[in-house]
């Protein structure tokens, strides 16, 4: 939706919080292992307001080696002051969108990580601000965090890196950095943004849940931190166990609402570029 239209959307309309736990989902997996860098999310899959459905994938192009991925609050209904109609703001299609305006402008890497920031910050505080004037509680405002998070290879840096940015109920935000790697600091890495409570209690291994991943999930995962060779079938194939293991089990077990969405979404990221593997 363009940055005009939804600033009309919010002059004529009254904001329905409908921010259930299932507008809240998402799951971004990130594999770091021998100068390759794997990115995978589950799509997001929501009813429209007319019974249409809006899919998207959570994962978009920033520039030939970098993507950005998204996670958390999808977005607020809005009912119109006038006819009663819903209509719904999706910040994946805003952010989508944003990366599709910015990726073909020339310019180091940077400078479009922070030109994709700053709209995306102006477009979600806009909605945050719109929120609070119809009289939203803080922990209205609190639901709607939002996360999303640069991965891949920086040429001028000649590094792999991974730095994730969490918008929620203030005008600050954060930046987290995932990792940086380059020749001197080369350890394999796995890390997931999103649901992630069921995940850590499955990589410390969990009484509950130690017995739930198979036996090439054990080894991949201990071959990704030893840095030992890993064929790429094996190693996606580990990524999607992990999509079905929350998908199946979280929820059952008391841990996040594992409410992810097929298809599953894998790309890798060399110093060359970008190839989706899935």
């Amino acid at each position: 939706m363009r940055k005009g239209n939804a600033r009309r959307l919010f002059a004529s309309c009254i904001l329905s919080f409908f921010l259930c736990r299932s507008l809240t989902a998402g799951l971004v997996i990130c594999v770091y292992h021998n100068h390759e860098m794997y990115v995978g999310s589950d799509s997001l899959s929501l009813p429209g307001a007319a019974g249409d459905a809006f899919r998207s994938r959570s994962i978009f192009k920033v520039a030939d080696t970098c993507c950005v991925t998204y996670s958390g609050y999808y977005g607020p209904t809005l009912k119109s002051a006038k006819t009663g109609k819903e209509s719904r703001i999706l910040f994946p299609a805003e952010l989508e969108e944003i990366c599709g305006d910015v990726r073909p402008a020339p310019g180091p890497l940077q400078g479009k990580i922070d030109r994709i920031l700053a709209l995306f910050g102006e477009r979600y505080h806009e909605f945050l601000d719109r929120m609070k004037s119809e009289g939203a509680t803080n922990g209205d405002v609190g639901g709607a965090a939002v996360r999303i998070a640069f991965m891949g290879f920086d040429g001028s840096k000649q590094a792999f890196f991974g730095a994730s940015y969490r918008f929620s109920g203030t005008n600050r935000t954060v930046l987290e950095t995932v990792f940086e790697r380059n020749s001197t600091n080369n350890l394999g890495s796995l890390s997931f943004q999103g649901e992630t409570r069921f995940l850590g209690a499955l990589m410390s291994g969990e009484k509950k849940v130690a017995q739930l991943p198979s036996e090439n999930f054990r080894k991949t995962v201990a071959d990704i931190y030893t840095e030992v060779p890993i064929p790429e079938q094996r190693l996606t194939d580990c990524m999607l166990e992990i999509f079905r293991l929350q998908k199946s089990y979280s929820a059952s077990l008391g841990y996040d609402e594992g409410s992810i969405e097929e298809p599953y979404t894998l790309c890798k990221i060399t110093t060359n570029g970008i190839v989706l593997v899935h």
